[in-house]
């Protein structure tokens, strides 16, 4: 959907961009009210635009880890301990490693060099 002002000039319509509206909208108030105003779009990170991603990513793990915990079990249980161990081995690690990277990497982001 696609929001615009327009504006008639020697009887011919101009389009103008919504952003530049936007933008000299929120100057006039902040001018007029000496209160700083932000553009939320201007302030946006990257890593923020990855973070519903990484959110379900993250909540994806356990249920995932649950059911390849469950595997190992079932192959140590059933004789097969080398396999079993392996699974569990791989399970435990990679659960750690998609909890605490996300976190690993807003520590890494702050740090300033």
């Amino acid at each position: 959907m696609k929001i615009c002002a327009f504006v008639m000039k020697d009887n011919e319509l101009i389009e103008v961009d919504p952003k530049k509206i936007q933008t000299a909208t929120l100057m006039a108030v902040s001018l007029a009210t000496n209160n700083p105003v932000a553009l939320a779009a201007e302030t946006t990170s990257v890593s923020g635009a990855f973070e519903p991603i990484i959110r379900v990513i993250t909540d994806l793990a356990d249920p995932v880890a649950y059911a390849c915990f469950i595997k190992g079990g079932m192959l140590f249980m059933i004789g097969n301990e080398h396999e079993g161990k392996k699974a569990l081995g791989n399970t435990l690690k990679g659960y750690l490693v998609i909890k605490f990277v996300p976190q690993l990497m807003s520590l890494l982001g702050k740090v300033v060099l």
